[in-house]
């Protein structure tokens, strides 16, 4: 391991611990437990609804190891997050971005869905 994998595994480490809650990730009937921590506060994101009016909403990002995912791999749009408090948030592509950031320590675009 490089300092650059040990950097990411102590930091992952350090949020999971002071920061993370047990969330059910999900992507059909596929559902995994895992440990991940989100942004301390969202963003408000809108959205060309097609018609010329912008549709503003909550995004979340959700942080996590890739590897706890399993053989649901990367996220894709669709999938969906149930965190510890009952709230539910869909993974989305950020406009211009994809729907999440990293390889191994990823930073997931959710838009809340349920309260």
């Amino acid at each position: 391991m490089g300092i650059f994998e040990n950097s990411r595994r102590a930091l992952a480490g350090v949020f999971a611990g002071v920061a993370g809650e047990h969330i059910r990730y999900g992507r059909g009937d596929q559902v995994v437990g895992v440990i991940a921590w989100r942004s301390p506060e969202p963003a408000s994101l809108a959205v060309d609804s097609g018609g010329g009016a912008l549709v503003e909403y909550e995004s979340w990002e959700w942080h996590l190891e890739a590897i706890s995912l399993g053989e649901l791999t990367a996220p894709e749009p669709g999938d969906w997050i149930e965190a510890a408090d009952g709230r539910t948030y869909e993974v989305l592509r950020i406009p211009g971005m994809g729907c999440f950031a990293g390889d191994q320590l990823l930073r997931i675009h959710t838009k809340r869905i349920e309260a």
